[in-house]
């Protein structure tokens, strides 16, 4: 029975089979087939549309009917060490346009013209470069007043069109367009700076997209810049050809309010600044100099006050062409120089600490000084005579320390300017520092030597050496320089490196040598009335670029590096001028006592009588690592100014080569 069965399904097969064939023989069924077929690819194309390629369709969907629109985030202010304000963001609007809601761009365009200025021309191009555009730039960052009148001149439009429908006696639609429908606006902001160009070469300068490009404005770029917002606006689809896309009610799909920067305290003061920089440009003019610089560094603490380059920079000009070239840098800090006689302090000190030299101990010097082929004379001809360190330091001797140089030795000389950081960055927060030049010692000649102590051979900046003489200053500590005081919203309160250049006792009595320069040597019109002015004349030749020196044509730099010895102050001022009328006669002297006095009045400094070295044990507290704070004469002078003497405390453990900026 089983059997049978078997084959009775085997036999009805091939009948099913027929009976299929049938169904799809002929036109009908070809037909059908067809439409079988279509059915499925169909099907399998929907199931792809909605589930495999969903995601990727609808973000496609949605790009091609958004906008997405940058929403500025407000740039943080910086503030100068009294709480002035250098430079802020304040509220402004950027205006565009979605060209394709405009019917008539050109007298679009006339309209622009005439309530924002600028060229009508450039305002037609901008809305006729992609007429299907939804977004354009009009104007960036204006003043809010344009957004008012360019709404009050719609307005008038508005209402114009409405009395002409109402004096038709037609209904007045929901939408009435007029020339400025489609010019609309954004919140932004606009960076100003209230002591306009004083101070331009520190604080620096953004571009049109607010990113800082100069000065502490790049330095401190990432602190000051917030996180820019986004805002998502979807159009409508066009009703037919003949009208524009208006907005969604809902048009705004997506607003994430941007995040501000950053505020930052820096440690210039914008009245000691704006006091520099007038004298610097006045002296500069009347000694017929070019290029001249001027640098004020509290030594106590490495705060920088105030600093400026001639030529000075003008934010008024705003072009490239307009702007001066090096007008945007301090060269004090970005321009290396042969530093000359200042230079001789270095190896003063070293014969001081050494105990080769006490400061009345003399060496004969004789009237010229060969070595090898080269003969090093001094500036002012004489016989040869017996010297004294005091004398050589007051008379600027290059023969002198040519010959002491040659007593310490080129490898331990060597030792104390890597020490100082010669040749190396300061690590200042400012773009564009230089590290100056030194060869290593065993490069040096005997001659190379000679002229390294005596400042030529080597190069420096403005700001190396006011770090040194800082150092002197401040009982033989050195300090990192730095603008940064804090950053409120950020850490508080900025750490910095220091070390110890030389030994208290050292720097006291080169201190007493220093003195000499002034009373007795070329320094004398340094001195401040009722204070004891330290400090130490140079006058360089300036190197050639085919080699060696343009002192054929009078090429000299002249500059004075000092401060106000016993008193409640370790301001240390340094200045430099190229090239001026009459070089023997240094306007860097006669500049230090304008600017001292000026600052001596300022900060309230008082002259004291000399201080007892403290104890050992003491002194040795300030490099023990922790949180020691540095303790100098100079806060009795910020606690009298009303200003916090701890802002931007040195601690110690610190690598000084540690860069700050970030």
């Amino acid at each position: 029975m089983a059997a049978r069965n078997h084959n009775a399904t085997r036999s009805q097969s091939p009948g099913a089979l027929q009976a299929l064939g049938q169904v799809f023989s002929g036109r009908d069924g070809i037909i059908l087939l067809a439409f079988i077929l279509l059915a499925s690819i169909i099907f399998i194309r929907l199931f792809a549309l909605t589930v495999i390629e969903a995601d990727e369709l609808s973000l496609k969907g949605s790009a091609m009917r958004t906008t997405e629109i940058t929403l500025t985030a407000r740039r943080g202010t910086l503030y100068d060490r009294n709480g002035n304000v250098l430079a802020t963001s304040v509220d402004a609007v950027t205006i565009y346009a979605n060209p394709s809601k405009i019917e008539d761009p050109k007298e679009t365009a006339d309209i622009l013209h005439q309530i924002l200025g600028g060229s009508a021309g450039d305002y037609l191009k901008a809305l006729t470069a992609d007429p299907q555009s939804t977004f354009v730039y009009i104007a960036k960052k204006v003043d809010l007043g344009y957004q008012q009148e360019i709404t009050d001149a719609n307005q008038a439009y508005v209402s114009k069109e409405i009395a002409a429908i109402q004096q038709a006696g037609n209904d007045i639609p929901a939408v009435i367009s007029t020339p400025l429908t489609g010019i609309e606006f954004l919140p932004d902001t606009r960076r100003e700076y209230p002591a306009g160009s004083t101070g331009s070469q520190i604080i620096g300068a953004v571009n049109d997209e607010g990113i800082g490009v100069s000065g502490l404005e790049q330095a401190y770029n990432s602190i000051l810049t917030g996180v820019d917002g986004v805002r998502i606006v979807e159009e409508a689809k066009r009703i037919s050809q003949s009208y524009n896309p208006l907005p969604m009610i809902n048009s705004v799909i997506r607003d994430e309010e941007p995040t501000a920067g950053c505020d930052i305290i820096i440690s210039i003061d914008i009245e000691m600044q704006q006091f520099l920089e007038m004298n610097l440009q006045a002296t500069s003019k009347d000694r017929e100099c070019d290029n001249s610089s001027g640098l004020l560094l509290d030594g106590s603490t490495g705060e920088i006050i105030a600093a400026a380059s001639i030529p000075l920079y003008d934010r008024e000009r705003v072009t490239s062409e307009e702007v001066q070239s090096g007008a945007t840098n301090v060269k004090a800090i970005t321009m290396p120089f042969e530093p000359g006689s200042t230079f001789k302090a270095i190896i003063a000190a070293v014969a001081l600490e050494q105990g080769l030299m006490s400061a009345d101990d003399t060496i004969y010097c004789p009237a010229y000084l060969d070595i090898y082929d080269k003969t090093i004379r001094d500036s002012t001809e004489r016989e040869g005579m017996n010297m004294s360190l005091r004398q050589i330091m007051a008379n600027s001797s290059n023969i002198g320390v040519s010959l002491i140089e040659q007593q310490v030795g080129d490898e331990l000389f060597y030792d104390y300017l890597q020490k100082l950081r010669l040749g190396e960055y300061t690590h200042v927060d400012y773009p564009g520092e230089t590290a100056g030049s030194l060869d290593p010692v065993w490069r040096w000649t005997p001659v190379q030597a000679a002229n390294i102590s005596f400042g030529q051979g080597l190069e420096v900046s403005l700001l190396q050496m006011a770090s040194i003489y800082g150092a002197i200053a401040n009982d033989g500590i050195m300090i990192q320089p730095h603008f940064l005081m804090s950053r409120p919203q950020y850490d508080g309160e900025v750490e910095y490196p220091y070390a110890r250049v030389f030994d208290a006792q050292t720097a006291r009595d080169l201190e007493d040598i220093l003195r000499s320069c002034v009373t007795d040597g070329f320094g004398i019109n340094a001195d401040v009335t009722g204070f004891d002015t330290v400090g130490k004349t140079g006058t360089a030749e300036i190197g050639s670029l085919s080699g060696g020196y343009e002192s054929a044509s009078g090429s000299y730099v002249c500059s004075f590096a000092g401060y106000l010895n016993n008193s409640t102050s370790n301001y240390v001022f340094i200045s430099s001028f190229e090239d001026p009328t009459d070089f023997s006669d240094s306007p860097a002297t006669t500049f230090f006592s304008v600017v001292m006095s000026f600052a001596a009045n300022r900060y309230m400094i008082q002259h004291q009588q000399d201080a007892p070295l403290e104890a050992e044990e003491q002194e040795d507290a300030f490099l023990i690592p922790g949180l020691k704070t540095i303790s100098t004469p100079a806060n009795a002078a910020l606690r009298a100014a009303g200003q916090s003497p701890n802002a931007a405390t040195p601690r110690a453990g610190r690598d000084w080569d540690m860069d700050t900026t970030g």
